[in-house]
């Protein structure tokens, strides 16, 4: 279940585009936020093998920080704070790696972590 869920919010995900003008990078961001999210919330009502409860509860734990910090990199972006965007843009790439660690820890291999930059 949780490969087919990757791959369904890696398609997704796919077809965000590469903005050209503030703006745009900000209804982007906007758009990454609200796509992360939604695939967040269908993660965590998957229902866990009893192995793994406590790596998906580390996982829930890191999402809701990458929501976090994703809406801090938005208001940063807004406010044209680029040093606290770019900061917090790398404390998000940091809990994107912790988060792709664990997803290959549970043996979803097809949940690879897209970093920022890529959009």
């Amino acid at each position: 279940k949780l490969n087919r869920l990757c791959l369904a919010a890696g398609r997704e995900a796919a077809r965000f585009g590469v903005p050209e003008t503030l703006p745009e990078a900000e209804a982007l961001l906007a758009d990454v936020a609200a796509h992360n999210a939604r695939w967040n919330d269908r993660f965590a009502a998957l229902t866990p093998p009893r192995q793994e409860r406590e790596r998906y509860a580390r996982l829930l734990g890191l999402f809701e920080k990458d929501e976090r910090l994703l809406a801090r990199m938005l208001s940063a972006l807004r406010q044209r704070d680029f040093v606290e965007y770019y900061a917090v843009g790398e404390r998000l790439e940091s809990v994107g790696a912790r988060e792709s660690d664990l997803l290959a820890d549970i043996g979803a291999a097809d949940c690879t972590y897209a970093p920022l930059a890529s959009y």
